[in-house]
């Protein structure tokens, strides 16, 4: 059994993907990566995972539904969730964060520093 940490990326966008692997990796992170969240919520719902990353504008299901959904399981209610997105709209981004189901927002593009102080403040690094 590994004792690395685990987190589930969902990103559409190769480049965002790779990207957010390599941060992950240097972190100590074992990672899976799914292209939507409808292939994300199947491997959710059998994995823990010690930190989720979700973009949110994506094919089949996005990122908020599928946080939505993924807090609805079990072994997920208290899984650190970091948002991902282009977009930028201060009232969109407000509500998403109101509902209370993500514990960060960041807005793309962004930087292996911005990403490791999320990760410092949510205590995971």
């Amino acid at each position: 059994m590994s004792l690395k940490k685990r987190a589930l990326v969902v990103e559409d966008t190769s480049f965002f993907k790779d990207m957010l692997r390599k941060f992950l990796f240097k972190f100590g992170y074992e990672v899976e990566v799914c292209m939507n969240g409808e292939e994300a919520l199947s491997l959710a719902k059998s994995q823990d995972f010690d930190l989720i990353v979700a973009d949110w504008l994506m094919p089949i299901k996005s990122g908020l539904d599928f946080i939505k959904e993924v807090r609805l399981f079990s072994n997920h209610r208290k899984t650190p969730i970091i948002m991902i997105s282009s977009e930028n709209d201060a009232n969109k981004v407000k509500q998403v964060i109101g509902l209370g189901i993500i514990d960060s927002y960041l807005i793309k593009p962004i930087t292996a520093e911005t990403f490791e102080k999320q990760l410092e403040r949510l205590k995971l690094i």
